[in-house]
């Protein structure tokens, strides 16, 4: 499921966003969160979003940790270049929750926050 907060510059989108994330993480359901910056290189490049929010996944998730583990030692070199964000799903997202569930929440499921992705 998905939650689109929309709106225009200055309206709080990134304050319900931090609000959002610090219940979250209060109740252990929080999976990730990214911000987008758009001053800032390593949060405007698109290249960061996939493997950072599996990072963060796979701490939040230890079964997902090591069916991510497993799925990248198996192919250790697939691309990570802008061309490839398939590629990134694929191996980081589609192939380890394939064998592995992501909830170890106490409510059975987790969120994942990018905030600012128009930046």
């Amino acid at each position: 499921k998905i939650f689109w907060l929309n709106g225009i510059a200055g309206t709080g989108k990134s304050t319900v966003s931090e609000t959002v994330f610090r219940a979250l993480s209060e109740s252990k359901t929080l999976g990730a969160y990214f911000t987008c910056r758009r001053d800032e290189t390593s949060l405007h490049n698109p290249l960061n979003v996939l493997p950072t929010i599996s990072y963060q996944l796979a701490i939040a998730n230890p079964s997902y940790g090591q069916a991510l583990l497993q799925t990248l030692k198996a192919d250790p070199s697939f691309e990570m270049s802008l061309g490839y964000i398939v590629s990134q799903r694929s191996k980081l997202f589609t192939e380890p929750i394939g064998t592995h569930s992501l909830t170890n929440s106490p409510t059975g499921f987790l969120v994942i926050i990018v905030d600012a992705l128009d930046e």
